[in-house]
């Protein structure tokens, strides 16, 4: 496969993943993106790749979320380069 490790749950074997979810800023970002103020953690991913670039590709969905007022997110662990440039997403692809 085109990763190195996987790993499902990592704040519950992880100390410093579960401060990061935790408190964090992103915790309080998301439940303003959420207009909520309570946030449920469903699922979380690790995926480590070597970095040797993707091309075009769709992402499944990771996690069986079956409600419409779910957010679903990434962070990227690593700094990433300028030249890199940011994800593009397609129109419409998020209703996949």
């Amino acid at each position: 496969g085109i990763y190195d490790y996987i790993q499902r749950s990592i704040w519950t074997t992880n100390d410093a993943f579960a401060n990061f979810e935790y408190y964090s800023p992103m915790a309080t970002i998301l439940a303003k993106l959420g207009e909520t103020e309570e946030i449920r953690l469903s699922t979380d991913l690790l995926m480590v790749n070597p970095n040797s670039g993707f091309k075009w590709h769709q992402d499944n969905q990771n996690g069986p979320v079956l409600f419409d007022d779910a957010l679903r997110w990434w962070v990227t662990m690593d700094d990433t380069p300028a030249d890199y440039g940011a994800p593009v997403y397609l129109k419409g692809s998020h209703k996949n």
